[in-house]
């Protein structure tokens, strides 16, 4: 955890919160231009997270 490998956090509950639809969605994307394109959509209001994953898709929401 030290070297930020692992992170801990903590998972709201979005129905508890008001959010009554979730949804995951699969980014494709050149390589080159993951870490921009999930930093700006990590700014977006109502994201919760943004992962960088391999296979089919770069990035997940």
């Amino acid at each position: 955890m030290g070297s930020k490998t692992i992170s801990i956090v903590a998972a709201s509950d979005p129905k508890k919160l008001g959010f009554f639809s979730e949804a995951l969605i699969g980014v494709q994307c050149e390589p080159d231009k993951v870490t921009d394109i999930s930093n700006k959509i990590a700014s977006l209001e109502h994201t919760r997270w943004v992962i960088a994953t391999n296979g089919s898709y770069e990035s997940s929401v």
